[in-house]
């Protein structure tokens, strides 16, 4: 972008603020052709959404969450007044998890169907943090327990697996006691930045977890979990303040931003970077086939950014890669004229390339010998 644009940007901004007039999303980004941009509902300032493959997005509006039907004119659907801190659509789209906060520093979990129904409720003694569906119609929860002491808040990390059925089975991965001047931030704020992400084939999922050692810089330990074996591997260090965490569509390497101006797409196991990118990494989205990438208000097309939005705009993807959503200033956009090319790879025997998988989490082969047989059971 030129200068001159970046400046013209900056005034339209602060004419806005001051002025008590608010600008609108077009006139602050940069649009070229053939996107094209329209509102299409109402969605909380700052709150996350989801999209679902069945043409549903689920925002939170005026404090509760709702659906939106993409394609049809129909009053959105009340789903629960109450406020959620985390939203995840089921791969199929036929299931919305929702997690909300209770007292005792607790978090109940709902599951809904497409019409707003409840389905499936349980609760969790932790404050949820993210949420991610895995395979076999689980949902993976990233909580949370703080205990504050005079000397220091104790953080452990826990991951719940809900089958919608029984009870949540938890398993810590992580514990720390936070020094000032972490541990006098508020429980809002510690949870903010803890990241969550299941693999496209949902055999194995990706977390955050607090690092504080002493006389060093706290950080986060990026970690990859497979779930059939429980084999874990420390992917990466990144800063307290990531936003980004995300699978990309071929499952073996993650995009990780660092908060601070720097965002990276390394390998799984060993953490090697094979690209990177000049931003923080806030409210990252992948397409499906991973022909397009959103950062910070930025969207790249193979590696060359193609539009602009104000940072602090949130999106997501459809499912089909068609479009993007926008979420800024209480409003719901859609970002139309994508062009996809490429498609998510496929294995030709899912239970064999996922055997493959878990052979390669319990280091039982030579990860040449892994990438030599993956590439020849995957199809694109």
């Amino acid at each position: 972008m030129s200068s001159y644009r970046l400046f013209i940007l900056f005034l339209l901004l602060a004419a806005s603020t001051l002025t008590g007039c608010s600008a609108t999303l077009k006139e602050l980004s940069q649009i070229p052709e053939p996107y094209q941009l329209s509102a299409i509902g109402k969605a909380d300032t700052g709150k996350p959404f989801a999209i679902s493959s069945r043409g549903q997005a689920a925002v939170i509006s005026d404090g509760g969450v709702k659906l939106i039907a993409l394609d049809k004119e129909q009053e959105p659907v009340k789903v629960t007044p109450l406020p959620a801190s985390a939203l995840a659509f089921s791969p199929e789209g036929d299931r919305l998890a929702v997690a909300i906060p209770a007292e005792g520093a607790r978090t109940d979990l709902r599951i809904f169907d497409t019409g707003g129904k409840t389905v499936a409720e349980s609760s969790i003694p932790a404050q949820a943090a993210a949420l991610a569906w895995t395979g076999g119609g689980r949902l993976a929860v990233l909580a949370l327990e703080l205990k504050r002491y005079s000397f220091g808040t104790l953080v452990n990390s826990v991951v719940f697996l809900w089958d919608g059925k029984n009870s949540p089975v938890s398993e810590m991965v992580g514990s720390v006691t936070l020094r000032p001047p972490l541990s006098k931030l508020p429980d809002e704020a510690i949870l903010q930045n803890r990241n969550l992400a299941a693999s496209p084939f949902g055999d194995e999922i990706a977390y955050t977890v607090l690092r504080d050692p002493p006389m060093f810089t706290p950080y986060q330990k990026v970690i990859t979990r497979h779930l059939a074996t429980g084999r874990t591997s420390e992917v990466a260090d990144t800063s307290v303040n990531s936003q980004a965490l995300l699978y990309f569509p071929d499952g073996d390497t993650l995009l990780i931003g660092n908060g601070q101006g720097m965002s990276r797409r390394v390998t799984i196991p060993d953490g090697k970077e094979i690209y990177a990118w000049p931003s923080a990494g806030a409210f990252p989205a992948i397409s499906p086939g991973g022909s397009y990438l959103y950062l910070d208000g930025r969207l790249y097309q193979d590696g060359n950014r193609t539009a602009y939005f104000p940072e602090k705009t949130r999106g997501v993807f459809l499912p089909d890669g068609s479009a993007l959503l926008l979420s800024w200033n209480g409003t719901l956009y859609r970002l139309s004229g994508l062009n996809e090319m490429k498609r998510a790879p496929r294995p030709t025997d899912p239970a064999r390339f996922l055997e493959l998988r878990r052979l390669r989490a319990q280091g039982l082969i030579e990860e040449k010998e892994y990438r030599d047989r993956r590439g020849r059971m995957l199809v694109k």
